[in-house]
């Protein structure tokens, strides 16, 4: 009997979307965009375009467009999380139809996911989960996003239920998986990192002067995250021998203090990998952050950071900030593959980095450690096997030989 090699038709409905805009995106962008290994439908409200890959955007009505931009935002934003999702648009629900799919593919959050956890229940489609952070008690950017408490109490049954009656759920770390409980098909799926051709093929790193100890911080530079790089960046002062380099989005904060650091070049901007290749190369050392803020421990638990599977490319020493009971920070305890510094204070973390600057060796062997993580637990083509493996699976179609 001839084999069915089609590729599994999926079905992505989700707020985020596959793109290079941010590290859950661009997770989903390596495995959906850059391999070639699935039939692709994306619906979200959030813009998408990819040639050869159909869509739809889900609209919001005008009046409530409208309510946003009022003094009862954070109101209409509990609307749009509890009770919008329920609603199930006609338009939508066509879009699914007419695509015949094998799978519905979700990463749980506050909105989309529930609707596309009722739409694999009306078509009788096996529904796919990808937990990549605990967005009921997530890091906001505004306080009109955050959920009220009895907000949170049903969001966070919802991601309980649809991790339950999923066929296939997929955990960004250990501690999601564990966070989660059991599963009959729950597997722990890093978010993927960079292929290492792509690295390869930047070529060498360009030549640099002035013989300053470089430290980049590739990330969120907001919130819980962006307060400590300012406390860190206070204490770097007194460490002339370093330069911390900070690449993201646009940070809140003062507009004087922003201004200053990017005319001193602390503060870099946004790069899409593929620019930050180069720096990447260059740097002496990468910094990762996770928050010490007591409200944000579960998603500190729980979620796990693109950028150190693309620091490990480098083979460079990577620093990890933030408290023990992180998964990163575990994770380096655990392989000893990355330095660990647990104490909220920037004035500790300083004085890991200059203690690292000045042991040359002890930095040579953290990044031949993480560089060893890049090729096991890390590599590229086995995360992507392992999710493309499963979606065949579930859709019911035989493994690739």
């Amino acid at each position: 009997m001839k084999r069915d090699m089609r590729k599994p038709r999926v079905f992505y409905l989700a707020w985020q979307v596959p793109s290079v805009t941010s590290g859950a995106m661009l997770a989903m962008h390596r495995h959906f965009i850059q391999h070639d290994d699935f039939e692709l439908f994306v619906a979200s409200d959030m813009p998408f375009s990819e040639p050869g890959i159909p869509s739809f955007r889900i609209d919001t009505p005008p009046l409530l467009q409208r309510l946003r931009n009022t003094r009862f935002a954070r109101a209409v934003r509990q609307y749009e999380m509890l009770l919008r999702p329920l609603l199930l648009q006609t338009r939508l629900r066509r879009c699914a139809v007419q695509f015949q799919p094998d799978i519905i593919f979700t990463i749980p959050d506050n909105s989309w996911s529930w609707t596309a956890f009722l739409l694999a229940q009306r078509l009788r489609l096996p529904l796919v989960a990808n937990f990549q952070d605990w967005w009921p008690r997530c890091m906001f950017n505004y306080a009109f996003n955050e959920p009220y408490p009895m907000t949170r109490y049903v969001l966070e049954r919802r991601f309980r239920r649809t991790y339950r009656d999923s066929a296939l759920a997929f955990c960004t770390s250990p501690g999601m998986q564990a966070f989660l409980g059991d599963h009959d098909n729950s597997h722990v799926l890093f978010p993927i990192g960079a292929p290492r051709a792509s690295i390869v093929a930047a070529g060498p790193a360009p030549a640099r002067t002035g013989g300053r100890f470089r430290i980049l911080y590739a990330g969120t530079p907001h919130s819980s995250y962006g307060q400590l790089l300012r406390a860190l960046v206070r204490e770097l002062r007194r460490e002339p021998a370093l330069q911390l380099e900070i690449y993201g989005t646009a940070p809140d904060w003062p507009a004087a203090e922003l201004a200053a650091l990017q005319a001193d070049g602390t503060f870099r901007g946004f790069l899409p990998f593929e620019k930050l290749v180069s720096e990447m190369q260059s740097a002496d050392a990468f910094l990762s952050i996770m928050s010490f803020d007591a409200r944000l421990r579960v998603m500190m638990e729980t979620s796990f950071t693109t950028k150190i599977l693309d620091y490990c490319l480098f083979g460079k020493p990577i620093v990890v900030w933030g408290p023990g009971y992180s998964s990163i920070v575990r994770l380096a305890e655990e392989t000893h593959a990355m330095m660990a510094v647990t104490e909220p204070d920037g004035a500790a973390a300083a004085r890991a980095l200059a203690g690292l600057a000045a042991q040359p060796e002890r930095a040579r062997a953290l990044g031949a450690r993480a560089l060893g993580l890049s090729r096991t637990c890390f590599d590229h083509e086995t995360i992507h096997g392992i999710f493309a493996s499963n979606l065949r699976r579930v859709a019911g179609l035989p493994a690739q030989p």
